[in-house]
């Protein structure tokens, strides 16, 4: 990522050198030149609208997140993404939440006539930046909806088992931990 960051700067300096150079001798080459610069800027740029952001309190009229605790055991546990027809756009490649403000209810808050798709383990990966933010890869989803009786435009739920998502960030915490320098042992 910082080679791109770095990439870019360069190609926008560049740009700018080339258009002055264009300027100062009245030349169409280096116009031409400066006028492919641009493709290679709008290459190089981020692609923020890769993701979509599922914020709780934010957006509640259309998506809900809530925790449905089993009475077995807290591994059966389920996290429920639930939203309107339409709201997860399913073209993006990965669909972020956070567990910040998340409710608990019983089995008999769910309505079973909804879509259901369930995320599995595979299916996550964690922002590398944000702490916190859990990603589902939607192209993974999606491709599952093939093999269902409905598309995804039906889909008006998701079904996480809350031991997975324990699983990944914990995993996250070891590897950090196995990265750090060991401290230096005297004796």
């Amino acid at each position: 990522m910082k080679n791109k960051f770095w990439a870019l700067t360069l190609s926008i300096i560049s740009f700018l050198v080339i258009c002055s150079l264009a300027f100062i001798y009245e030349s169409i080459v280096f116009i031409y030149v400066a006028s492919a610069c641009p493709i290679l800027i709008v290459a190089l740029l981020p692609n923020t609208r890769a993701s979509q952001w599922i914020q709780s309190g934010k957006d509640s009229e259309k998506v809900d997140l809530y925790i449905v605790e089993s009475k077995q055991s807290a591994e059966s546990d389920l996290l429920i993404i639930t939203f309107k027809n339409g709201y997860i756009d399913w073209d993006k490649n990965i669909l972020y939440f956070t567990l910040g403000k998340v409710s608990k209810v019983s089995k008999d808050h769910l309505d079973h006539n909804a879509a259901t798709l369930t995320v599995l383990r595979h299916d996550f990966t964690l922002h590398p930046k944000r702490r916190g933010w859990i990603g589902i890869t939607l192209s993974n989803l999606a491709q599952r909806v093939d093999y269902l009786s409905y598309t995804t435009d039906e889909v008006n739920r998701l079904a996480i088992r809350v031991s997975d998502i324990t699983t990944i960030t914990n995993k996250r915490r070891v590897s950090k931990k196995a990265a750090a320098p060991a401290p230096n042992m005297q004796a």
